[in-house]
């Protein structure tokens, strides 16, 4: 009898969200040792630390950088599976999902549950995971602009040139036979799965780390982050973003890897999955859309996220 793929995906909350939660998807406080400092999202109560110690594991404990979460955001979970891969059982592969954004591995619209709705019962996500070395969410096209260019303009929102003229910097320092190619990517007209969202086989786990953390350490070292207004405090887990799109699309040639859609959990805290989906025909994010085979499916979709918004 053939052994059975240990799948492990940490589900990352700094605050009470609704549980997603079984034997492959594992729920993990990212920040546990400053949670009741100030986030992006005001404080949390003392009764909200306590629901989190009750229903996920901490990335404050062993090897851990849980006390720079606020400007590494999901970043402090992934460091501690790096650093505390065995506390996880070391799983054949590892994943990282936010509380309210989920991979979508099998849509069904007849399922009665959240799990059931996106295929993220246990067996259905170790069956998937089998066929590939890799998922992340899909790259998809900027329209009018380079990746590097949508960067220098602002487009993701955030002042992200000089930590990524910092990282180039190290990539061709550090990791000269990498960065032509990192260049490159830079030139295309796409960006990456982003969000740190990603499940992997373990190898490509760890290589991705030893590639990625000593970049954000340089950069976090390098910066004056007492001059830094308080809207760009987490530069460092947006750059991380963008490091990690560039990272899986350099590896994309190596591997046998797909692009799968993602859920934008926003609203459910006032209806069921089920009824949010079919209310909306909003099953995807609008970043997945080009991502769909099915041509008149990507166009309906599409129509309905110009009139609305999953935000």
């Amino acid at each position: 009898m053939s052994q059975q793929t240990n799948v492990k995906i940490l589900n990352v909350y700094h605050k009470p969200y609704k549980i997603l939660k079984n034997d492959v998807i594992i729920p993990i406080n990212a920040g546990r040792n400053i949670a009741l400092s100030k986030s992006k999202d005001g404080f949390i109560s003392k009764d909200d630390l306590d629901w989190l110690k009750n229903n996920t594991i901490s990335d404050g404990d062993g090897d851990n950088i849980s006390d720079l979460n606020r400007y590494f955001n999901e970043m402090t979970a992934i460091y501690w599976a790096w650093k505390n891969y065995h506390k996880l059982d070391n799983p054949d592969y590892i994943g990282l999902m936010h509380y309210r954004r989920h991979f979508i591995f099998h849509f069904n619209k007849t399922g009665n549950t959240y799990e059931d709705v996106l295929g993220s019962n246990a067996q259905t996500i170790t069956n998937f995971m089998k066929e590939y070395d890799f998922i992340c969410k899909p790259f998809n096209k900027i329209k009018g602009k380079t990746t590097l260019q949508a960067i220098y303009d602002g487009y993701y929102g955030y002042k992200l040139e000089q930590p990524i003229n910092k990282s180039l910097e190290y990539i061709k320092n550090h990791y000269p036979n990498d960065y032509d190619e990192i260049h490159n990517i830079l030139q295309e007209k796409v960006t990456g799965g982003l969000c740190n969202m990603f499940v992997m086989k373990k190898e490509i786990f760890f290589e991705y780390c030893n590639w990625i953390f000593p970049i954000l350490f340089h950069i976090y070292e390098n910066t004056d982050k007492d001059t830094l207004p308080s809207d760009e405090e987490r530069f460092i887990g947006f750059t991380s973003e963008l490091l990690t799109s560039l990272y899986l699309k350099m590896i994309s040639k190596r591997y046998n890897f797909k692009e799968v859609c993602v859920f934008e959990n926003y609203k459910t805290k006032t209806m069921s999955i089920v009824e949010y989906i079919y209310k909306n025909t909003l099953a995807f994010f609008a970043s997945n859309y080009t991502n769909l085979k099915n041509k008149i499916l990507q166009q309906k979709i599409y129509k309905n996220l110009t009139k609305k918004s999953l935000m």
